[in-house]
């Protein structure tokens, strides 16, 4: 703990991420799609179609943490490699903003897609809820890939223990 009771950064990156973190996070999104909704309402804007471009950047994005996970944690595992600290730092605030951004997406998405569940019959409200439930998808394999990628820079238990001769 900092000064005056808060969490610094470098204790939010000493403990694995919470439900409590990524829940909050999953509110945020909620949040934000509610606002602009409300917003757009408010001002009797009409929605446009959502972007296929987000889903698609998400699901690269799982990919490529996904394989940067499996890579990291083969050089953490491996014990001729020397992992440089600063890495595993950054790659430890990747994984966590990872995680983070997965579980905004899913609940902001969640919400544009279940605005237009009920409109089902047209085109255009279907297209969002179509985009939003992939995008959903993709933002909660953001998150696993993220988890995986935190979980990846945990150092495996040596085989040196003080009590064994």
């Amino acid at each position: 703990m900092g000064p005056r009771g808060r969490v610094s950064v470098v204790d939010d990156l000493r403990t694995p991420t919470t439900w409590r973190q990524v829940v909050i996070a999953f509110l945020a999104g909620l949040f934000v799609a509610w606002f602009l909704l409300a917003t757009a309402r408010l001002l009797d804007w009409a929605l446009p179609p959502l972007p296929w471009s987000v889903a698609v950047v998400l699901g690269l994005g799982a990919v490529a943490v996904a394989a940067y996970a499996f890579w990291f944690r083969s050089q953490v595992r491996d014990p001729s490699q020397q992992i440089d600290h600063v890495q595993a730092v950054r790659t430890l605030a990747i994984a966590k903003a990872t995680i983070r951004v997965g579980a905004l997406a899913v609940g902001a998405y969640l919400l544009l897609g279940l605005v237009n569940v009920a409109k089902l019959d047209a085109p255009l409200p279907r297209q969002r809820a179509t985009v939003a439930a992939v995008t959903v998808v993709a933002g909660i394999l953001v998150a696993i890939s993220g988890w995986f990628l935190e979980r990846s820079c945990q150092v495996p238990p040596s085989d040196d223990s003080p009590g064994e001769p």
